[in-house]
């Protein structure tokens, strides 16, 4: 499947999106801002968020449903995990970059639904089978 005109946000990218935009590099900037280009996120880094604002607020001041509503007004599209994106997490796991299991769902999910994954992740950028942008 080819690139469209969708593009997918990691975790990091969508909360500089979403409440710090000029963290974002221009190209990234210019790609979200664009009205020809869908947005999407994957329910994933909803579940990322909620996580980590439970255990530590005081480094995710943000809740799942702040990000949510911010997603809602924006326009971007949330995107569920399907079982498709399960099957293939092991071409990311095994490619031992790193070891974060969000961030293998979701560059499975960008490869499977031919999305190019918006990311400030160097470690992102590496893996094979994906496309990403580093913003």
């Amino acid at each position: 499947m080819g690139i469209s005109n969708e593009h997918s946000l990691d975790t990091h990218a969508l909360l500089w999106a979403l409440y710090f935009p000029d963290n974002l590099c221009e190209e990234a900037k210019a790609i979200i801002s664009d009205p020809s280009n869908d947005v999407v996120v994957s329910a994933a880094s909803l579940w990322e968020i909620e996580i980590k604002h439970v255990k530590k607020p005081d480094l995710m001041p943000f809740s799942a449903k702040e990000i949510l509503a911010g997603c809602e007004r924006a326009g971007y599209s949330i995107m569920s995990v399907k079982p498709e994106h399960i099957l293939h997490l092991v071409s990311f796991m095994d490619q031992g970059i790193h070891s974060d299991p969000f961030d293998h769902l979701l560059l499975s999910t960008a490869r499977c639904e031919g999305l190019m994954l918006l990311t400030h992740d160097e470690l992102m950028g590496r893996y094979q089978g994906v496309a990403a942008l580093r913003c």
